[in-house]
């Protein structure tokens, strides 16, 4: 292709050794965007690194959240973050589902639904970034009840790779 001896080519990761043979050699020329090196000097798509994050759990703290009763109930607001931790490759954040699973009332799931931008903002998390809610998520209980809630979320990297996270906390 025209590359120099011992030098990088314009198409990453080509090498031209010494022998003027264009070599696989990521640790040397790098990979492009999206792509990470493997040992045996070529290049692979990146699957980002999907991770969620609860926080700041609040009981009967603020406003009565909607939908739950006025009476007998317990509520819970809490802050969410979505991130990708692999620093290469962005994500797609495109549905949720939240589950209690409980003794009391058992294991209950609500729909998979794609409002990730009405919690966020938005729903594209860059590589290596986060997004946090913009608005406190929350849920009821019945007083007495304990249990543990889970929320998992879905989406796509830039490579259309499949990703699911989720979160866990338990409350009483």
């Amino acid at each position: 292709d025209g590359t120099p001896v011992n030098t990088c080519s314009a198409t990453k990761p080509k090498y031209c050794n010494s022998a003027g043979n264009l070599v696989n050699s990521c640790s040397t020329c790098g990979c492009p965007s999206g792509k990470v090196c493997q040992g045996d000097g070529s290049c692979v798509n990146a699957v980002a690194q999907f991770g969620a994050i609860w926080s700041n759990l609040r009981k009967n703290q603020g406003n009565l959240p909607p939908g739950c009763p006025a009476s007998g109930y317990n509520w819970w607001y809490y802050d969410m973050q979505l991130k990708e931790n692999g620093g290469i490759i962005g994500i797609t954040a495109t549905q949720r589902q939240k589950c209690f699973n409980s003794p009391y009332s058992g294991n209950n799931c609500g729909s998979q639904t794609s409002d990730i931008t009405n919690w966020f903002g938005t729903n594209q998390i860059p590589a290596g970034g986060t997004i946090n809610s913009i608005t406190p998520n929350y849920f009821c209980l019945v007083i007495g009840d304990i249990g543990t809630l889970t929320e998992t979320f879905w989406g796509v990297d830039g490579n259309n790779n499949n990703l699911q996270a989720s979160y866990s906390f338990s409350v009483s």
